[in-house]
Order: C-alpha cells, then structure tokens, then sequence
C-alpha cells in the first residue's frame, strides 16, 4: 500500500502524528520515523506496511462493492479511522480464534484482523466489513 505525507505534526515515541493521503481520502495517523526523516517524503507516494492499536466498533456490509472499500477518517469519534474491506481469508488459530484478512481494494492492501476482535464472530469470505479503529500506524519501508 502508499500513502501521500501531506504535514507532519508532533513526535510521539518513535511516531510521528500526520496527515495522509490514500486515494482521494485524507486523515490523521501515526507514521514511524523521524521529523528529519519523513520530511523528505511530503508530498510524494510512498509505500508502507501498516497496523493499528485498537478496533473499537465494526459491522457487516450488506451488498458491499470493492469500489465501496476505502481507509478514511473517521466522523463520530475523534482520532479514529474507517476501515472498509472485503474478508478475503480467514485463517482458524485455533477451536476459538480466526485471524481474518480483509482486502481494501482501492488501497490495494490486507488488514488482518482477530476474530475476537469482532467479538467471537467470524465472517464468511466475500462478506464486506467496516471497521473502525484508533491508532492506525504506518511504517514506510523506503526509509
């Protein structure tokens, strides 16, 4: 996946809090690295692996398109992001537990997801799902 840095805002640890771009949507995350080493990247596309700290809602999509899945900011609760996917795998851990891969098509990337994440619940493959969660992190792999 890339994102475009549009503004780097204060250091937090080894993160910089930012401003993104993927798509035609903007919002705000975490992106690993230094203010002198993400400054040469504003403005340009760069490519990243990502992860997040926390799920704090989620729900199915009915009639879900592949245009319909996107990374934006979030509207209701502040500092969060919408996440909106296709499950493409699920892998079973164990008797209890599934790790799930959800593909955003137009970012062009997985999301893997726990299934007690979802509260236990595990979706069948094609199912969209949009979730929302904090602390979205990206970790560009040119620097």
């Amino acid at each position: 996946m890339s994102i475009t840095l549009l503004d780097l805002g204060a250091q937090h640890g080894s993160f910089m809090r930012a401003s993104v771009q993927n798509g035609v949507c903007v919002f705000a995350a975490l992106v690993n690295g230094s203010r002198e080493s993400l400054e040469p990247l504003l403005g340009l596309q760069t490519p990243v692996e990502i992860s997040f700290e926390k799920m704090l809602n989620w729900q199915e999509m009915s009639d879900f398109q592949d245009d319909d899945s996107c990374i934006k900011a979030g509207t209701i609760i502040q500092d969060t992001v919408i996440v909106r996917g296709r499950v493409h795998k699920v892998l079973p851990i164990d008797s209890e537990s599934s790790v799930i891969d959800l593909y955003v098509q137009t970012a062009q990337e997985f999301i893997a997801i726990e299934s007690s994440e979802l509260g236990g619940f595990i979706p069948k493959i094609g199912t969209g799902l949009e979730i929302h969660i904090q602390g979205l992190c990206f970790y560009p792999t040119n620097i």
